[in-house]
């Protein structure tokens, strides 16, 4: 059973539409530890992107890249504390205008990130491995790619799904509705609830 999403307060549902003002596509690397969660398939994602001559963006978030990962489409941010009034303005400023978290993780017990991004209306586009797919169903909020995808798989998942408007925006209303229904805290209370019962 999934737990909820790492967040104090549900964003209004009218935040995920928000993203759709932001004209170049921007994608969200979120992570502490940036080796285990791909972070080079994610750059890897950037770079072929920028090949189809596509304006991107890749923000890099939580972790600081080393130094060859160097591009002027790459924005990095330090690690952001939630409980801090203005970093937490910061990372609802960021998911609230992504187009997609990439999480190309090697290994995980479950995506929370993926979770928090779906409150927001983001696609989650990650990994099969641990528990993952039990959070991410293709399709629904996101897609999840084998562990031997490169960032050239991650990017041409990512271009196709963006460039069609209406699927993309569905996409956009079905992440948002997979984190109502089964990614967040009161829905874990009342199934644990009925499993206790």
């Amino acid at each position: 059973m999934p737990l909820g999403a790492n967040m104090d307060s549900i964003p209004e549902r009218g935040i995920i539409f928000n993203k759709f003002s932001n004209t170049k596509l921007t994608l969200l690397f979120l992570a502490v530890e940036g080796q285990r969660k791909g972070g080079d398939i994610a750059f890897e994602t950037l770079l072929y992107l920028q090949s189809l001559e596509i304006n991107v963006q890749l923000i890099v978030c939580g972790c600081k890249p080393p130094e060859h990962f160097s591009n002027p489409d790459m924005k990095v941010v330090p690690f952001l504390n939630k409980n801090e009034e203005s970093d937490y303005k910061k990372f609802v400023d960021i998911l609230s205008t992504i187009h997609f978290l990439i999480l190309p993780t090697k290994a995980d017990c479950s995506s929370l990130v993926s979770e928090e991004a779906n409150a927001y209306g983001v696609p989650s586009i990650s990994s099969i491995t641990g528990g993952i797919p039990d959070i991410v169903k293709d399709g629904i909020n996101g897609f999840c790619l084998t562990l031997e995808s490169r960032g050239n798989d991650y990017g041409k998942l990512i271009h196709q799904l963006y460039s069609d408007k209406i699927k993309y925006k569905k996409l956009v209303e079905s992440s948002r509705m997979r984190f109502e229904e089964s990614l967040n805290w009161p829905v874990w209370a009342e199934k644990f609830r009925k499993i206790i019962d």
